[in-house]
């Protein structure tokens, strides 16, 4: 439905909550990354300054928790930014589950209406994880081949540090997206995630790859390599700094 001048009044409320759920996600996440244990009754109460109902941010938070935390393992960069990635993923979840929670709950839910909604929420939850689990997969993976098979460039902004190139790889068929389709045979920089994401995150069953540079200054996310990448001791050797 279109109306002219009119409808531009109600648009500004919505934007005013999404820079308001913005900002609680970066304060949720910055809740759950405190250690030893993220701190619930903080939790929960900044929760309910955000149009949540008690009952409702209390399960969100329980069941959000209750997993405890991921593994801690050597990171290299892809991995260390995909931990921050799913932080604020988590936030996300958290806050638009306790919505959920609110919408079907009310203020003063019996047992079994409790019961039943955190059935149907940890459906989601455990998607959430998967696709959690399934970034972190991807991200670890960029990692270890950009140690065995990256290449490098000299970014003449910051010729001191080479940077490490990868090459990406779809499977190419007729169940190949878009997005897929046109990052085939393209580059990236193992240390910058693409737009689309890494490779094999692009969407639930994205079967791409990081392999060794292709030999092209074309990158993933438009715009080109300043050089072709060449080996470690190619690019070591014309770095003067090094």
């Amino acid at each position: 439905m279109t109306a002219p001048v009119p409808e531009q009044p109600p648009q500004q409320p919505q934007q005013s909550n999404a820079a308001e759920d913005a900002a609680i996600v970066a304060a949720i996440a910055v809740l759950l990354a405190m250690v030893p244990a993220p701190p619930i009754g903080r939790l929960i109460t900044l929760l309910t300054q955000h149009r949540v109902s008690r009952p409702a941010a209390r399960a969100a938070v329980a069941l959000v928790t209750s997993t405890g935390r991921d593994a801690v393992l050597p990171l290299g960069p892809a991995a260390q930014g995909m931990q921050r990635t799913n932080l604020l993923r988590r936030a996300q979840y958290l806050l638009a589950a306790a919505k959920r929670l609110t919408r079907t709950l009310g203020t003063n839910p019996s047992r079994e209406a409790l019961t039943e909604a955190l059935r149907r929420e940890r459906q989601y939850w455990r998607q959430h994880l998967h696709a959690s689990d399934r970034r972190t997969q991807a991200a670890a993976l960029v990692d270890s081949t950009a140690d065995t098979a990256s290449g490098q460039v000299i970014d003449p902004r910051e010729p001191s540090q080479p940077r490490r190139v990868l090459g990406w790889r779809a499977v190419m068929d007729d169940r190949t997206t878009a997005d897929c389709r046109a990052a085939h045979g393209r580059n990236f920089y193992a240390d910058q995630e693409p737009r689309i994401g890494w490779p094999g995150t692009v969407h639930v069953r994205c079967r791409c790859r990081p392999v060794a540079p292709w030999p092209t200054r074309r990158l993933v996310d438009g715009g080109l390599l300043p050089h072709l990448p060449g080996r470690t001791r190619e690019v070591a050797a014309s770095n003067p700094r090094r």
